[in-house]
């Protein structure tokens, strides 16, 4: 059949659903659903908020309140000459907070624009939005994948809250190898990923890609050399969903773009699953890669956070098929021309390959943008690291050292930039 050759993805991007109405004239609100009591005390109160647009230097404000159980959201974020000066750069912001969760919130309201980029045309677009909070230094709630100003591009807009607050985190830790896996999946014939290239034919806001196969169904087997079990297949084909049909874990963090599904042939039935956030990672925006958990005999572990059994599929079959297995090492050194940025660990920049050289500095978080020289030894790569502003734009401090890339079992310690810094 033919439709087994391809899988939806959900797309997670552009414009949100929005209802053609909010409240009817004459209609009371309805009272916002409180699922974390927490999380609806921090939100209240002012609040300062950025818009990407406008500026990160000067804040917006941003009040929340409760009135009789109704939580309404009113803010502005107006924009300033080099000089301070008020300009003509304006968002606002203003609506109801209808439901609380304990990592993000659902907003119903009207968000307006005003900028010079868009000779300064007024803006308005009304709806149901969703805001997600982040974890790090910022602890912001973001706007998720919203397409805002009148020209449509992506935008980041962010409401900052107490840092002494934070969402509960829920679920045991991810151990180092289920986060990373020992490789990853590439095109075989692709030196760099920004080789990388999307068909015209599909849309500016459904540019996204998983690499993998893009024709026919990959076997999987129950382990190396064993039983075929299945077959599977990830394709793009760029189907809008209704976004209030979506649930919130189909939003990943780092603003995924898409609601990933994966297409498994089984016992003569066809079972379309979501692929878990753990078994791609982005390999830069909307590009994501297949992770590898394990290699044993010519077959690679895959998926094993989306399939609930054990599943394997063959090198060869996939080298057949233009895809070719990567460990970190390699990965890395074959893509230096990337940026990367260092592990939440924090790593030591040293003057030598070793952890006897000199300490030169420390590095921790998406502050640090790493550029590999392609010269390694071992686990160890030869970098320029450069300590960057929050928006990306003035360069601090640079070193020049070596760097323990990955660790003694061969996971990263640093990953690829998707900051697009």
């Amino acid at each position: 059949m033919n439709f087994l050759k391809s899988i939806v993805l959900l797309l997670l991007t552009a414009v949100p659903f929005q209802s053609t109405s909010l409240l009817a004239v004459g209609e009371t609100p309805v009272q916002t659903k409180i699922n974390n009591i927490a999380a609806a005390k921090a939100l209240l109160g002012t609040h300062k908020m950025t818009h990407q647009v406008i500026s990160w230097a000067y804040f917006g404000s941003v009040t929340i309140n409760n009135q009789q159980g109704i939580y309404y959201l009113k803010g502005t974020h107006v924009g300033r000459s080099k000089g301070g000066k008020e300009n003509t750069d304006l968002f606002k912001i203003n609506g109801q907070i209808t439901e609380i969760n304990n990592n993000y919130f659902k907003f119903v309201g009207t968000m307006t624009t005003q900028f010079k980029s868009d000779k300064n045309k007024r803006c308005k677009k009304t709806g149901t939005f969703y805001f997600r909070y982040r974890q790090g230094k910022s602890r912001s709630w973001r706007l998720l994948n919203e397409q805002h100003t009148c020209s449509n591009h992506v935008v980041l807009i962010d409401i900052y809250v107490n840092k002494r607050w934070a969402p509960r985190r829920y679920g045991k830790l991810l151990t180092q190898s289920e986060q990373w896996g020992i490789g990853l999946l590439v095109n075989k014939n692709a030196s760099t990923i920004d080789n990388f290239t999307i068909p015209s034919t599909v849309s500016e806001s459904m540019k996204f890609k998983i690499l993998f196969p893009i024709t026919g169904l990959v076997k999987l087997y129950d382990k190396p050399d064993g039983v075929i079990i299945g077959s599977a297949n990830i394709n793009v084909t760029g189907e809008k969903p209704s976004f209030d049909n979506l649930t919130i874990k189909q939003m990943d963090t780092r603003f995924i773009r898409v609601a990933k599904a994966l297409l498994v042939e089984r016992d003569n039935s066809v079972f379309k699953l979501t692929v878990h956030a753990n078994d791609i990672v982005e390999l830069r925006r909307n590009l994501y890669a297949v992770k590898v958990y394990d290699q044993r005999d010519g077959y690679l572990k895959v998926f094993p956070q989306s399939i609930k059994y054990s599943a394997w599929v063959s090198i060869a079959d996939l080298n057949q098929r233009g895809v070719v297995y990567k460990s970190w090492r390699q990965y890395m050194l074959d893509e230096k021309k990337q940026s990367f940025y260092p592990s939440l660990v924090g790593i030591n920049v040293r003057s030598i390959f070793n952890v006897t050289g000199k300490k030169l500095t420390t590095i921790k978080g998406k502050s640090y943008q790493i550029k590999l020289s392609g010269e390694s030894k071992g686990n160890w790569l030869k970098v320029k690291v450069t300590r960057m502003s929050a928006d990306c734009l003035k360069e601090f401090e640079e070193w020049d050292g070596w760097i323990k890339a990955l660790d003694d079992k061969g996971f990263p310690n640093i990953w690829v930039d998707d900051t697009n810094c």
